[in-house]
């Protein structure tokens, strides 16, 4: 099975293997169609094939590691962007060197540290099939993006809620209001929020209100279920009244969602606030239960649905008044 140029005619290329014992050539108009040809067959036949570059594993690769899992789409892009900075490169060429031409690539269009890291893993994940299946010899080292310390902890204080809820108001955005309650009272992320169903509401027996929403499709292929504040419960019912069963909640667009916080972002003179994302819903909900003193972190891992409590860590802040709390329970214990 091979791949090589056609001299009878300048420009095109054969893809020539053995299919039932014959020899089959087909020809193409150039090596990347053949390359896509051939990773196409091989992951349809499930033929254990070596590849000995990089744009070779990735199309033996790309159509298996994924499939089936909720960031398949964004990890086929992670590595397209990989391809395209590291072009086809020998596999045994590929090193240290060559995963920070990717890190630098990535520092190169202003990607924040977490993004950085989402494209990274994607990078890591195939070479350890590569290694794992023994197209490559080892694996190269990996070193996460440390984010800065400001970067992602990004939450809303009372003042900009009520402010941010004010502009949709006046702009007569309701729906672009409720999912902003939605998010700030249950932490969920974006895409979560956008896929809420009315069959995910669960109400007491006899009750009009939900206590509690299911959230099926997660980040990390969890489900989970936390619990509402009366706010949020009243918003939900109200939406689940008018929704049809397996409608979503909110008819809004990802895209849709973010030009309108953008725009609210800027009314409220925090346009150079690059922190200030659709992101900081889900922070501010994490940040008010860590802050309250009585929530155990593993309570609040649990409601993120995270899988690392390090993760969890990172939405937590120590302000002034947790330091003077801890005096307290100091000095309290010093005169027992």
């Amino acid at each position: 099975m091979t791949i090589y140029a056609d001299t009878s005619r300048p420009g095109k290329w054969i893809w020539e293997r053995k299919v039932e014992g014959s020899r089959k050539r087909t020809r193409f108009n150039s090596r990347q169609e053949a390359l896509d040809a051939q990773g196409d067959d091989l992951s349809v036949r499930g033929v254990e094939y070596k590849p000995s570059t990089l744009r070779e594993a990735i199309r033996v690769l790309k159509p298996q590691i994924w499939r089936g899992m909720s960031w398949e789409r964004h990890a086929r892009q992670h590595l397209a962007f990989v391809e395209g900075v590291l072009g086809d490169m020998p596999l045994d060429d590929l090193g240290r060197d060559a995963v920070m031409r990717v890190v630098d690539a990535l520092h190169a269009r202003n990607y924040a540290a977490a993004t950085r890291n989402r494209y990274i893993a994607s990078f890591r994940r195939f070479l350890g099939e590569c290694t794992l299946r023994g197209y490559m010899l080892g694996l190269p080292s990996f070193q996460r993006v440390r984010a800065k310390e400001q970067e992602r902890e990004r939450y809303l204080d009372p003042r900009e809620e009520a402010q941010l809820l004010k502009l949709f108001e006046k702009w007569d955005k309701p729906e672009i209001a409720d999912f902003v309650i939605v998010g700030i009272d249950t932490g969920v992320r974006l895409s979560e929020g956008l896929s809420i169903l009315p069959e995910h509401l669960k109400f007491p027996s006899g009750a009009s209100l939900p206590d509690r929403l299911y959230i099926p499709k997660t980040k990390n292929g969890r489900a989970r279920t936390i619990s509402l504040v009366d706010r949020t419960a009243f918003v939900l019912a109200r939406r689940a009244r008018w929704a049809r069963p397996g409608t979503p909640l909110f008819s809004l667009k990802a895209g849709t969602f973010r030009y309108w916080w953008n725009r609210a972002r800027d009314a409220m003179g925090l346009a150079e606030d690059k922190d200030f994302t659709p992101h900081a819903m889900r922070h501010t909900c994490l940040t008010r239960l860590s802050q309250c003193g009585t929530v155990n972190i593993r309570v609040v891992q649990a409601w993120a649905g995270h899988s690392n409590i390090q993760t969890t860590a990172r939405y937590t802040h120590v302000g002034g008044e947790d330091f003077k709390a801890a005096a307290k329970a100091l000095e309290g214990r010093r005169k027992d």
